[in-house]
């Protein structure tokens, strides 16, 4: 067995390796994007290798890319018998962010490419979809608010959409903007299942979103699309998919693409503010829908029970303390049932089994969602 290596940079994975030298685990914890980029770039090199994502990741990488690559929990590289497998285990929480401040100037495959030593080779193709149906499939959401635009937007898509004859798909996990009725399904209240969206997503005849994990899913797979930017650079993030097109205002504003992560960036605040749904439809070429076309219906309940040891419950707190938040649960009976209420910007209240609790602090909302999602994924 060999002695464990924890590297920030791999050694090139290609067939001079030994056998034993190519038995590689490459560990990512970031998000969707992040484990699909990597994955893909991974499997361009012969080498062996295994990838181990987060916990809710698992079943759509195993999806993607079959029986090419082992693919595992990243949380079990904790286990020394399991790092005991591999003769070097790549951390690869550092290929995209600089410093946790900002996300790198460069092509996301190219940095993937350049941080696991993998010389320049073919991208694993993915699996076509079935025949395309007449849906619209959105993700309104995005791991950084920096990265969403106005739901206004979103809303004027669904209704242009719909009066051309279509079904709209909306997509997310917990916490994402959706609606429902009889022409709009919100994908996530029905089934938090990254797999079973994907499924949904390959019969999409088009995609709109924001620079998310979901737009590298409809890229990957070839769907047609367009993607939202307003603080990261467009031909960096989606520039290996010819199916998808950018939407950003950075030239009309005089603005660069920031590529900040911290909460309310200004470009990102700019941008956001000049695409209103008149802009966005005038780029697109089409006619924004009259002022009385409205959605009629609900947007989905956010609402998260289980049952569980209070431990778990506890976590969920730690969480959102680490994330800036201030939570004070004194409860002791179970199940606990968690309603998440949004106020303003930085302001959520939590029912707990009927008791609201009023929490704040000086980051976005995104940070409360982001904290129930790690733990109840």
């Amino acid at each position: 067995m060999h002695g464990i290596q924890v590297q920030t940079r791999a050694e090139p994975l290609t067939n001079e390796w030994s056998v034993d030298e190519r038995s590689t685990a490459i560990k990512v914890v970031g998000g969707i994007g992040d484990a699909l980029i990597l994955t893909r770039v991974a499997l361009s090199a012969k080498a062996n290798k295994a990838i181990y994502v987060r916990a809710h990741q698992v079943d759509l990488i195993k999806y993607l890319v079959g029986a090419d690559v082992f693919v595992g929990k990243a949380a079990d590289l904790n286990s020394t018998a399991v790092r005991g497998q591999y003769g070097g285990v790549f951390n690869c929480d550092p290929v995209f962010v600089a410093g946790h401040r900002e996300i790198r100037n460069k092509d996301y495959y190219q940095l993937a490419g350049d941080f696991l030593g993998i010389l320049s080779a073919p991208l694993k193709k993915f699996p076509e979809g079935e025949p395309k149906q007449k849906w619209v499939a959105i993700h309104a959401g995005a791991s950084n608010p920096n990265r969403r635009i106005d739901v206004c937007v979103w809303l004027k898509l669904a209704a242009y959409y719909v009066q051309e004859g279509y079904k709209i798909k909306w997509l997310g996990t917990f916490g994402d903007f959706g609606y429902c009725n009889k022409d709009n399904e919100c994908l996530w209240e029905e089934s938090s299942c990254l797999v079973e969206q994907t499924k949904i997503l390959q019969q999409c005849a088009l995609y709109f979103g924001n620079d998310s994990g979901f737009a590298h899913i409809a890229g990957m797979l070839g769907v047609p699309g367009h993607v939202f930017f307003t603080n990261t650079v467009p031909e960096h993030v989606i520039g290996r998919y010819p199916t998808l097109t950018a939407v950003d205002c950075f030239k009309d504003i005089g603005q660069v693409p920031s590529r900040g992560l911290k909460i309310n960036d200004p470009c990102a605040s700019a941008c956001i503010k000049h695409l209103t749904p008149g802009r966005v439809f005038k780029t697109l070429g089409m006619d924004l829908p009259p002022a009385h076309v409205a959605q009629q219906g609900k947007a989905p309940q956010r609402v998260v029970s289980y049952s569980g040891d209070l431990d778990k419950f506890r976590t969920i707190v730690t969480a959102l303390e680490k994330a800036g938040y201030f939570f004070r649960y004194n409860g002791s009976h179970l199940p606990v049932k968690v309603l998440v209420t949004f106020g303003d910007e930085n302001s959520i209240q939590i029912e707990v089994d009927g008791i609201p609790h009023h929490i704040s602090g000086e980051l976005h909302p995104e940070a409360v969602i982001r904290a129930f999602r790690e733990i109840l994924n």
